[in-house]
C-alpha cells in the first residue's frame, strides 16, 4: 500500500492518514509469547561456533 502525503498537507490530515494505516491488527506479532519456548539439545553458543568453523 502506498500513501502519498504532499508538501503543504495540514498536520491534522497527516495524523489522520497515519492513524488509519497503523491499526492494532497490522503492528506485527507479539514475540514475547515465544520467548524461552525453544528447547535445544545442545548449547546455542557451541552450535554457533560449530557453524562458523565450517567455513574454515
Amino acid at each position: 500500500m502506498v500513501t502519498v502525503i504532499k508538501k503543504g498537507t495540514p498536520i491534522a490530515e497527516i495524523v489522520k492518514i497515519l492513524s488509519q494505516i497503523t491499526t492494532p491488527s497490522n503492528r506485527g506479532i507479539d514475540s514475547t509469547k515465544y520467548a524461552g519456548k525453544l528447547k535445544l539439545g545442545i548449547d546455542p553458543v557451541k552450535y554457533q561456533k560449530s557453524l562458523r568453523d565450517e567455513w574454515q
